[in-house]
């Protein structure tokens, strides 16, 4: 059944949802718009019981040729741009709802099948028995679920789907003179309620997939794609923002104790935790053709981008790319007459390339709402993104000017071909420290918690490790690997109970030993493993895993 910690109110078609963290309560809905929303009597995101963030959403701009166009989901600034389905469908077509996904729920129960209706219009299955169709069905009996059975991705412990598109009238878009573009949008929020890891316990996350369905233009250009906050920590009159560039984040703090929380406000992050692949000649790959695309074969791969997914999918990785982080941030103020809420597409173009709204850039030691501290040369810092300095240390760019903000932070450069997707991976992340300067210090810690334990980022963990949070097994155990036969990668999944030095092994047929997959101490719980065999002939291996005094081993087959 669906977690107890995870609350909702029923309307037609199930159109809005509150994620429950325990500490974090986020409402959405099924158009894009994120904390203004009404659930159960109450709206906007709160933090330990009080509002936090009163507004979330995202922005899109770019050039449909050499037409510039922007749109977005921004309901503080009253920008809607987008309804709920499909390109093409009728906004009240009841598939255009919330799906509800959760690890808890049964195998093959209402939320699996359910799931279908996510499918036809767009969302991610596991094909498990790979006939190219959607039908969860324990196919065996055993009633658990298996690798050769379809079941819906689910990212984190729990996983909200929706897809939605800018087919909105231009009679009620802000810009009357932006047209739709058939631009679809599927989004993922996802959280993880019943972790053990604070830090983990204390975020949610969201999934953007922004997709050209070529429509209307079969190339849209320059798009840049931007996180929208109208965050207010407790009083929403004495906030101050910041820009965290080591982790592609825009930030809000209090400077002194605050009438909701107290001496110790939290810390709230924006962050860019995974952003779309690009290839980029001569930094992610060289050009050895000079035709300004990645030829496998052709060109090397300089970098590699990463493309996360929800369980039971493994990570994918793209060569020659590398994933965007934060090209620019910018902080707002509603109703000021010139650093206000943007009126114009271009206005808005400006602030998500980290500019003032008629295109000029920032310049830091001539700010009026901050200055540079800490004799830091004006030159070395980027004007392009917000207050990149250290209010914990004083240094740098900083902010100076208590008021109700606004910001966007941005990613980009990148095209999208008709019928390609731009995926983002985003999230609010929450820490509370002893102090508000402490509270910054505690929710950058937790940022990189949350990459290093949710690989989210593009640093792995040795030997391409996967940990899985959930309830610890009551047994060892090591599963067939799959795909089998396979070529080049398969998975390996295996149950600790107690943690302890672990290693794995993979053997020829003559029992020589191969290659080795784990060596050292791991904690208890579940875990999967990548094994790649591209240097490897064909033929049949094992792998034998030993834990304790517990042995075991499966046979794999590579076929090429």
């Amino acid at each position: 059944m669906i977690s107890s910690m995870i609350m909702s109110t029923l309307l037609i078609a199930q159109t809005v949802w509150e994620i429950n963290t325990g500490r974090i309560k986020v409402p959405f809905d099924n158009r894009g718009v994120i904390s203004d929303v009404t659930v159960n009597n109450s709206s906007g995101l709160k933090f330990d019981g009080i509002p936090t963030i009163y507004s979330n959403g995202f922005a899109l701009s770019g050039f449909n040729g050499s037409n510039p166009w922007a749109n977005g989901v921004m309901s503080a600034a009253r920008m809607l741009d987008f309804q709920p389905g499909k390109a093409g469908s009728a906004p009240d077509d009841p598939k255009n709802r919330l799906f509800v996904v959760s690890l808890n729920d049964p195998p093959f129960g209402d939320s699996w099948q359910n799931w279908r209706d996510a499918v036809s219009s767009g969302a991610r299955f596991w094909d498990g028995d790979n006939d190219g169709f959607y039908n969860p069905v324990d196919l065996n009996s055993n009633g658990s679920w298996d690798l050769t059975e379809d079941m819906p991705e689910i990212m984190g412990e729990v996983s909200v789907w929706c897809i939605y598109n800018d087919a909105v009238d231009t009679s009620v878009r802000k810009f009357k003179n932006v047209l739709p573009l058939g631009i679809e949008v599927m989004q993922t929020v996802y959280a993880f309620p019943h972790s053990d890891i604070p830090e983990i316990k204390d975020a949610v996350f969201f999934r953007y997939e922004v997709k050209n369905t070529g429509g209307i233009s079969q190339n849209l250009q320059d798009i840049i794609f931007g996180m929208y906050s109208d965050t207010d920590l407790g009083d929403p009159e004495d906030d101050l923002v910041g820009t965290d560039v080591v982790r592609n984040s825009a930030y809000y703090y209090n400077r002194t104790a605050d009438f909701r929380f107290g001496n110790n406000p939290p810390a709230v992050f924006h962050s860019f935790l995974l952003g779309t692949p690009v290839f980029i000649p001569g930094e992610t790959f060289t050009d050895n053709n000079n035709n300004g695309i990645y030829d496998p074969g052709t060109d090397i791969p300089l970098d590699s981008a990463v493309l996360h997914f929800g369980k039971p999918f493994i990570k994918q990785y793209v060569p020659g790319a590398k994933n965007t982080g934060v090209t620019g941030s910018i902080m707002f103020i509603s109703s000021h007459p010139t650093q206000g809420d943007f009126l114009t597409s271009g206005q808005l173009r400006n602030y998500m390339e980290g500019k003032k709204t008629s295109g000029v850039p920032m310049d830091p030691c001539n700010w009026q709402w901050g200055e540079v501290r800490g004799g830091i040369p004006c030159a070395t810092i980027d004007n392009s993104l917000i207050y990149s300095g250290d209010p914990v240390t004083n240094t740098g760019w900083i902010d100076n000017h208590l008021a109700d903000k606004r910001t966007i932070v941005s990613s980009g450069k990148f095209d999208l071909p008709a019928g390609n997707t731009a995926t983002f991976h985003t999230g609010i992340i929450i820490g509370r420290g002893t102090d508000q300067f402490n509270s910054i210090t505690v929710t950058q810690a937790a940022y990189d918690t949350i990459l290093n334990r949710v690989q989210l980022g593009t640093t792995d963990v040795p030997l391409g490790i996967e940990e899985f949070s959930g309830p610890v097994p009551s047994h060892f155990s090591l599963s067939q690997n799959y795909p089998n036969p396979f070529n080049p990668e398969t998975v390996i999944r295996f149950t600790l109970p107690v943690a302890g030095y672990t290693k794995g092994v993979v053997y020829d047929v003559l029992g020589k030993e191969v290659t080795t997959l784990l060596n050292g101490d791991m904690s208890a719980g579940n875990h999967e493993v990548r094994f790649n065999a591209i240097d490897l002939s064909s033929g049949v291996y094992f792998f034998r895993l030993e834990s304790g005094n517990y042995s075991s081993a499966i046979k794999m087959v590579v076929g090429k």
